[in-house]
């Protein structure tokens, strides 16, 4: 008796578990479907305010020709709050319009090392990881250290080749670059809710 009623409680609770589990998975095939197409939605925006980027003139450098390394076309649009590369196989590296040739040099030289590093394949993928594992805080927390830790990286790397003299020179481009983002952002902000 004092068995078979344990029997029965262990049953029940298995078939409360199982009756559970069809529920979470939905809730996770949702999260994750809405995440995919919230990543398409951006690529899909992204690529129709770029619709309008020119090749740039001039995009190569003495320090860019002496790395060795291949040279990713380079094109300048007007919406651009900051410059990024894009692409799968074939990078390319998108900068705003009206760049100074000395920190035009800096950021051709940053994204470069984006794409020498794969850093665009590695988002790509850590991407869609977040998008599998939506619901885990430490896979966003990752998803910030990894973003973070990509641009430092980066912005290590040029400042050792272009040499401690460029340090503040650089820190004040990435400052602008910064503000200039942040009030881009703020002024979208502003006309949606308008």
């Amino acid at each position: 008796t004092a068995q078979s009623t344990a029997s029965n409680v262990s049953t029940d609770n298995t078939a409360n578990d199982q009756s559970m589990l069809p529920l979470f998975s939905r809730i996770w095939l949702t999260g994750m479907l809405l995440s995919l197409i919230y990543l398409l939605y951006s690529y899909l925006k992204t690529r129709r305010r770029l619709s309008h980027a020119v090749l740039a003139e001039d995009t190569t450098s003495e320090r860019l020709i002496h790395t060795g390394w291949r040279l990713a076309p380079v094109y300048e649009c007007d919406e651009l709050p900051s410059p990024f590369a894009m692409g799968i196989f074939h990078p390319v590296i998108y900068i705003p319009f009206g760049l100074e040739a000395c920190r035009r040099e800096m950021i051709l030289l940053h994204e470069q090392y984006h794409i020498r590093r794969r850093d665009h394949l590695v988002k790509l993928f850590a991407s869609v990881l977040l998008a599998v594992y939506w619901f885990h805080p430490l896979v966003w927390l990752s998803w910030v250290i990894l973003c973070r830790d990509m641009e430092m990286s980066c912005d290590e790397a040029v400042i050792r080749e272009m040499g401690p003299q460029i340090r503040a020179d650089y820190s004040a481009s990435l400052l602008r670059l910064a503000t200039v983002s942040y009030t881009h952002l703020r002024a979208h902000e502003t006309l949606r809710h308008l």
